[in-house]
């Protein structure tokens, strides 16, 4: 790994990851799912995306794992959405549309529009507010 101030490179998977925000998107990666409730980690980067690739036939892109906070719903603070790991990844745009989408949402994996829709009618999201961005960065894409 290369370090500085604010980035590390992580050679086995390509991965640029910032550390003062959220990783830029690079064609052809940039739709993003979630995976909530799974740890990864550095050291498996590269078997995940793997496994993805395996299982249902889809490139990707790791980004970065969130700890998720507590959320407010109705004036109401929910704490059993803190401390979860949520694994954040990018799709490839010619994977996007598959036949395996089933499959993914099967485990429990969605797209960050479907996840920032419902953390947007919160009054307190249980992500940081720098990850309503990654939405903002696809569409400027236009893929």
């Amino acid at each position: 790994m290369n370090r500085n101030s604010d980035y590390f490179a992580d050679a086995a998977s390509g991965t640029i990851r910032n550390l003062s925000g959220n990783v830029v998107l690079r064609e052809p990666y940039l739709k993003i799912m979630v995976y909530p409730a799974l740890v990864v980690g550095p050291q498996n980067i590269r078997a995940f995306e793997q496994w993805v690739m395996t299982e249902f036939n889809t490139r990707i892109r790791y980004l970065e794992e969130i700890v998720t906070g507590s959320s407010v719903w109705d004036g109401r603070r929910d704490y059993s959405t803190a401390g979860r790991n949520d694994v954040f990844f990018a799709v490839h745009s010619d994977d996007i549309v598959s036949p395996s989408g089933p499959r993914r949402l099967a485990r429990g994996m969605r797209w960050i529009d479907d996840i920032l829709d419902t953390e947007r009618r919160k009054l307190q999201s249980m992500y940081p507010v720098r990850i309503f961005e990654y939405a903002q960065q696809y569409a400027d894409k236009k893929i």
